[in-house]
């Protein structure tokens, strides 16, 4: 699977190149990848299913997180599968405070920010808290929202959400205030610091 992951990834760049007209293959080259890499979610898919002893490691926060990660990452590719249409990929262009920087919050931080979290959590047993880990996630959410809601908007020639600047800080300081929590919560005993 890996190496079909690496290949998808190199043929996805072309993807990116979509925002101006480009040579048909570029399109074809995009496309194949984005299509691997949904195939290669849907096998995904289906191992975690038959690994049940995974599920049962984890504790219920985990399991939740797991999921939810899980869900960011399938709608990056299903997003991405979608771009492979040019017109699609020039109206995220054009709106790319809001659709693209959207796009780039999930990646970042709906999946492998949360990821390495789960990660920091399964292997250095760190035990997260569940009021963090839900301020973190409905600022995640919260913000996905908002930038790509004012991003509908603006192409159906609507008007600006009224105070956007000032609800994106309020719904971020959410985010901030999570990883703060988590933070304090690894570093306060110090012994995560002698495994660092």
């Amino acid at each position: 699977v890996l190496p079909w992951m690496n290949c998808a990834i190199l043929l996805s760049f072309a993807l990116s190149l979509l925002w101006k007209p480009m040579p048909w293959y570029i399109q074809v080259l995009g496309g194949i990848g984005a299509v691997i890499q949904v195939v290669i979610a849907y096998v995904f898919i289906q191992t975690l299913m038959k690994n049940k002893k995974l599920y049962q490691k984890m504790s219920g926060l985990e399991n939740n997180l797991w999921r939810f990660i899980f869900y960011a990452y399938v709608l990056k590719v299903l997003l991405q599968l979608l771009s492979v249409y040019a017109p699609v990929t020039q109206i995220a262009v054009k709106y790319k405070s809001y659709f693209v920087i959207g796009y780039i919050h999930l990646f970042t931080l709906a999946f492998m920010s949360l990821f390495i979290l789960l990660l920091t959590s399964l292997i250095l047993k760190v035990k997260l808290h569940k009021t963090s880990i839900r301020l973190l996630i409905a600022g995640i959410i919260g913000s996905e929202f908002l930038l790509f809601f004012q991003g509908i908007l603006l192409f159906f020639n609507k008007k600006i959400i009224r105070h956007y600047d000032v609800l994106m800080w309020m719904i971020s300081s959410l985010m901030i205030i999570g990883i703060g929590w988590i933070l304090w919560n690894i570093f306060k005993k110090s012994d995560y610091l002698k495994v660092v």
